[in-house]
């Protein structure tokens, strides 16, 4: 009898042991599939768009009759589709395809493995359960694809398309399951928590590799860095101007202090939603610090850089005049000229253009 207690106290411990491994590790692998596929998603729209807004001046700046000219003859735009798969820790390839799905434009060189037949839609892995998208991502030889819609000059003209390698979402989530696998013996309740910090632990690394800021919705630092790169290779090729402007939030310390952080966040955001109305969308924003921000625009014309300076001040004014606020948005800007006659690099620019800001912000605090 005591020998059968025993038996029966160990089977029910082993039962237990094993309803929390399996019950943890759905629920953490649920969580971190969802996370990786929605970054993966992310990041393709983030680079479609830019693709877009190169094929948009591509087709303003040439003589070509149809789209399709333009593509295939503008390497600026190659480079900028070969340098978005060669740095995307998701993408195989990237294409442009009209209307027909007939192929225009093609990253230069495939990733390893990226020949699958098989190339069902990342947005339907997504809508599966937990069980049948870890299943999906885990099935050999599988190439997902997005594909968003594209139009040029007004007109739907085909799409953009991105491979994405289930090889390169599974090291993602091979470390999990060895993670979740050491979640055994514990409670349930603990268990959850655990899963949960975890899943929420390679949320935070998937955005600090991502280009984009969380709170403001612009580029952040490592975005800027990227896509102002291949600003410097364009403005190189075409012997033209850019503009780096290099703005600063003003006391958004005393608004922490006195009004509390989620104030200086809206502060924050609103300054983000005002650079976004003063410049156009294709030029690049981002927010590189806790309150600073950069600009880079191509310049039209000698007197650009009065002309944007002007208007931001403009909007800043329209800003503070609508709706009580217990604080008036103030910004310091400094503006440095890339010429292509004198190249240098991002780093010195953006030195040039932060020395003349604070140039600005010493000016306001004398006076």
């Amino acid at each position: 009898m005591r020998f059968g207690l025993r038996a029966k106290e160990t089977l029910v411990v082993t039962l237990l042991t094993f309803l929390v491994v399996a019950t943890t590790t759905l629920i953490h692998l649920s969580q971190l599939t969802r996370v990786v596929v929605q970054e993966a998603l992310r990041q393709s729209e983030l680079i479609a768009e830019q693709i877009h807004t190169q094929s948009l001046r591509s087709l303003s700046r040439t003589h070509a009759r149809t789209p399709q000219e333009v593509l295939k003859r503008d390497p600026d735009l190659k480079s900028l589709i070969d340098a978005s798969v060669r740095h995307s820790p998701y993408l195989m390839y990237a294409l442009v395809a009209n209307q027909k799905g007939m192929t225009i434009l093609h990253s230069e060189k495939e990733k390893e493995g990226s020949g699958a037949l098989e190339r069902p839609s990342l947005r339907e892995l997504l809508a599966l359960n937990p069980v049948r998208r870890f299943y999906g991502l885990y099935q050999k030889g599988k190439l997902y694809e997005v594909s968003l819609p594209v139009s040029l000059n007004g007109k739907p003209f085909g799409s953009i398309r991105f491979g994405i390698g289930a090889s390169l979402l599974r090291r993602e989530l091979n470390a999990a399951l060895k993670q979740s696998i050491t979640l055994a013996g514990l409670a349930l309740p603990l268990a959850w928590l655990v899963a949960m910090g975890l899943a929420n632990r390679m949320l935070a690394e998937l955005r600090a590799a991502s280009l984009v800021d969380e709170l403001t919705g612009l580029y952040n630092r490592r975005g800027f860095l990227f896509l102002a790169q291949q600003q410097l290779k364009i403005a190189n090729r075409m012997k033209r101007g850019l503009l780096l402007l290099f703005a600063d939030l003003d006391d958004l310390k005393r608004i922490n202090d006195t009004l509390g952080h989620h104030e200086g966040d809206l502060a924050l955001v609103e300054t983000a939603n005002m650079l976004k109305e003063t410049f156009r969308q294709a030029d690049i924003i981002a927010r590189v610090g806790g309150d600073e921000f950069v600009i880079i625009t191509i310049e039209a014309r000698k007197d650009s850089s009065e002309i944007l300076t002007s208007r931001l001040r403009a909007n800043l004014e329209a800003r503070n005049a609508t709706g009580p606020r217990p604080y008036k948005l103030s910004i310091s800007v400094g503006v440095a000229r890339y010429d292509a006659e004198h190249p240098c690099s991002i780093g010195e620019l953006l030195a040039r253009a932060d020395a003349l800001m604070y140039e600005q912000k010493q000016g306001k605090q004398r006076s």
